[in-house]
C-alpha cells in the first residue's frame, strides 16, 4: 500500500494567515469608513441633491454697485433686486429687496421680471413670502455692498461651486437692467468686474475672508 506524501496543514499557520487577512480587511474598512467620514462631514446637498463641499465659512463674497443718477428730468428711484442663482437658475439666496412700501409701491415690482419669476418658483416650493422679510426703502443714487455669507434663503449653508450673481433694476419712467454673471467660488479668494451699464455700474464681487 501506497503512502501520501501530501503534508496536513500547520493549522496554527492557517490560523495566523487568516487573522492578518481579517486584520487588513477590517483596517482597510475602517480608514475607507473615517475617510468617507471626513467628506461627508465636509459635504452638503445642492438644491439638485448633488453632494458639493462645503463653503468655507471664513470666506464671505461682497457684491458691489454704484447707482447713477441720470441728469435732469423727473427721477424716481429705483427698484432693485440682489440675489444669488443656481447652474439651474434656481434662486439660492435674496440679499436686497429695494422697492416702496406704501400700497401702491407693490404693483410695480413686477418690472423686476426675472426676480419675482424666481420668487414664484421658491415659493411653489418652499413657501413663506420673501417680500415681506427682505425688502426694504429705495435708495438714492450712489454707492452699495453687500455681503452673501454662504448661506440660502433659509439660512442654511451651501456648496462651493459656480454661483450667479444677479442684480435687477427697474424705475417708472426709467430703463430696466439685469446683470447676471457666473462666479466660481471655491477655497481661494477671487476679485472679478462685473459687467455694468447705463445707471448701474461700476459692479464687482469680492470673495474675500470674512470682515
Amino acid at each position: 500500500m501506497k503512502t501520501s506524501n501530501l503534508k496536513t496543514p500547520d493549522l496554527k499557520t492557517q490560523t495566523s494567515w487568516i487573522s492578518r487577512r481579517s486584520f487588513l480587511a477590517k483596517a482597510t474598512s475602517a480608514a475607507l469608513g473615517l475617510a468617507l467620514g471626513s467628506w461627508a462631514s465636509a459635504a452638503v446637498k445642492t438644491q439638485s441633491g448633488v453632494a458639493a463641499v462645503k463653503w468655507d465659512s471664513s470666506l464671505e463674497l461682497a457684491i458691489n454697485l454704484t447707482l447713477e443718477r441720470p441728469s435732469g428730468g423727473r427721477y424716481d428711484r429705483p427698484y432693485v433686486a440682489i440675489w444669488l442663482e443656481d447652474t439651474n437658475g434656481n434662486a439660492v439666496r435674496t440679499l436686497e429687496l429695494w422697492m416702496k412700501s406704501d400700497r401702491g409701491g407693490a404693483r410695480y415690482l413686477e418690472h423686476l421680471t426675472r426676480w419675482t419669476r424666481d420668487e414664484a418658483n421658491r415659493q411653489s416650493k418652499d413657501g413663506g413670502d420673501l417680500v415681506s422679510s427682505v425688502s426694504s426703502p429705495t435708495r438714492e443714487a450712489g454707492k452699495y455692498s453687500l455681503v452673501w455669507d454662504g448661506k440660502n434663503d433659509k439660512k442654511l449653508p451651501v456648496g462651493q461651486g459656480t454661483y450667479f450673481v444677479c442684480i435687477e433694476t427697474a424705475r417708472e419712467h426709467g430703463p430696466y437692467q439685469l446683470v447676471r454673471e457666473a462666479v466660481v467660488l471655491g477655497a481661494k479668494p477671487l476679485s472679478k468686474k462685473l459687467t455694468g451699464d447705463g445707471e448701474l455700474k461700476e459692479v464687482s464681487v469680492d470673495y474675500r475672508k470674512r470682515k
